[in-house]
């Protein structure tokens, strides 16, 4: 089974007008919330005996470091407990 330009046409010109808008509003809800899921996945706290990481910082206990997501590496010393 084929389908031609003149095939896809009369079907899209055979559809109500509703069912674009309405079709266009899945698609983009939908895309929200793959977007939403994947950024919930990359962001997710990742723990463990030695390490914590979570949005590209990475806390390691051994070594006793700080590294953030652009490469920066800072011992733990220099990381302030807030003022209250």
């Amino acid at each position: 089974m084929s389908f031609n330009w003149d095939d896809i046409v009369a079907v899209y010109m055979s559809q109500p007008w509703w069912v674009w808008p309405v079709g266009f509003g899945v698609v983009w809800f939908g895309l929200r919330w793959l977007f939403r899921a994947v950024r919930a996945h990359v962001e997710r706290p990742v723990v463990s005996d030695r390490a914590f990481q979570q949005c590209g910082v990475r806390v390691d206990y051994q070594a006793g470091t700080i590294t953030l997501s652009r490469g920066d590496i800072f011992p733990l010393q220099h990381v302030g407990v807030g003022s209250g």
